[in-house]
């Protein structure tokens, strides 16, 4: 369960808008490139501190991180974007 509060500068109609601009233009513009790095939610506090000392455009953080099948699954890794 995941509960994320206060947003700020923005309203829920300011952040409909901009999903709905993303979804309309998914393929016109390179929205994947302003993201340098993607981490599972496991890593999100290295996610912070990456974005802290590197001072990226974009660092996400995402829930649904595939795990590999084995008994005993590596350490999930940072995916670095190019």
């Amino acid at each position: 369960h995941l509960t994320l509060r206060g947003i700020h500068n923005y309203a829920p109609v300011d952040l409909l808008a901009a999903v709905d601009f993303l979804q309309a233009n998914a393929t016109r513009f390179p929205f994947e490139a302003t993201v340098n790095r993607t981490y599972p939610l496991e890593q999100v506090n290295q996610a912070i501190e990456y974005a802290e000392q590197h001072r990226p455009i974009r660092v996400a953080v995402s829930p649904l991180v595939s795990v590999p099948s084995t008994s005993n699954p590596a350490p999930l890794e940072p995916h670095e974007h190019r």
